[in-house]
């Protein structure tokens, strides 16, 4: 099955399209946005495993007149490649977090089926924007109803509500995106 998504930012002008695939789970998107004035450009594309663990994701950054890729592979072993070079800090972790883009914390929500009132931490690989740097990130995820999620991420002090729909896919993410039709 394949779903079609946009979302709209809500605190600059920005707007996301993706393309998903649900089992195995692939997002492709592409996402316009205005930064402190600055137009940027990214586009990204992850590819999860059967258990719905990342196992690729490559991201292209336009911004300021500049293109960088960064491209992250997670062996069967748990180890991760950033651009073909060992990065021992995320070993084990099992999710990407694009800075930019609500959709990524779709990849947990999915991979973990939490039942309602669960909580749960975890550490995803967390590509930051605009730089592209990619470091290890505390979140924590919990279950309110079928339909809410509180997210966290202790390490930066940054609180979140996320609603999302049947497939787990991400609707509104805190005040910052809500999904377009």
């Amino acid at each position: 099955m394949k779903r079609v998504i946009a979302w709209q930012r809500l605190d600059t002008p920005g707007v996301e399209y993706a393309d998903l695939t649900m089992s195995p789970l692939r997002i492709e998107g592409e996402i316009v946005l205005f930064d402190e004035g600055t137009p940027s450009a990214v586009s990204y594309l992850i590819d999860c495993d059967a258990a719905g663990v990342t196992s690729r994701a490559v991201v292209r950054l336009k911004h300021q007149g500049a293109l960088t890729v960064r491209t992250l592979v997670r062996e069967r072993d748990g180890a991760w490649r950033v651009d073909g070079i060992e990065a021992p800090e995320l070993a084990g972790v099992c999710d990407v977090d694009v800075a930019v883009t609500p959709s990524t914390n779709t990849l947990p929500i999915r991979r973990l089926g939490l039942a309602i009132g669960q909580g749960v931490d975890v550490t995803a690989a967390w590509i930051q924007f605009p730089s592209l740097d990619v470091v290890p990130l505390r979140q924590s995820y919990r279950r309110l109803d079928q339909e809410r999620y509180t997210y966290d991420a202790p390490d930066h002090d940054f609180h979140a509500n996320l609603t999302v729909d049947p497939d787990g896919i991400v609707q509104t993410y805190g005040s910052l995106w809500a999904q377009l039709g």
